[in-house]
């Protein structure tokens, strides 16, 4: 069995370093000053500030820190770059029924067989109402 990891690349806050065989290696995202300092004023943000939020993909045994103003209930796969999948961080709005991108992610292309698929949704970039 193995072991949780860092993401590399998942997120704008991720961390990484080259081993000596010059893999990418991911690391701790607070060991970043500038992402640790985040995370410090995040503990007491107020409604409509940025928070940090923690993907744990038990799939893929990576984790991922990102930030987010709402806490995201679902991932929308919306494209693929550079070997990786683009995903939507979703919050939803019961009044609407639609889903609002809360971040931006990479993940990993084994994750995409792994998801279940849906015919349509009412997608939002942006709220209005923060």
């Amino acid at each position: 069995m193995g072991h949780l990891k860092w993401s590399t690349n998942g997120s704008p806050l991720s961390v990484h370093t080259a081993n000596e065989y010059g893999e990418c290696i991911g690391r701790d995202p607070t060991s970043n000053m500038e992402t640790a300092d985040k995370v410090k004023r995040a503990i007491n943000a107020k409604r409509g500030e940025p928070r940090i939020f923690t993907l744990v993909d038990t799939y893929t045994l990576t984790v991922t820190v990102f930030e987010a103003v709402r806490p995201p209930i679902a991932v929308v796969m919306c494209g693929a770059e550079g070997g990786m999948q683009r995903a939507l961080l979703c919050s939803y709005e019961w009044s609407s029924q639609t889903l609002y991108r809360e971040s931006v992610l990479r993940m990993e292309t084994v994750v995409l067989d792994q998801l279940a698929r849906v015919g349509r949704l009412r997608l939002g970039l942006r709220r209005e109402d923060l």
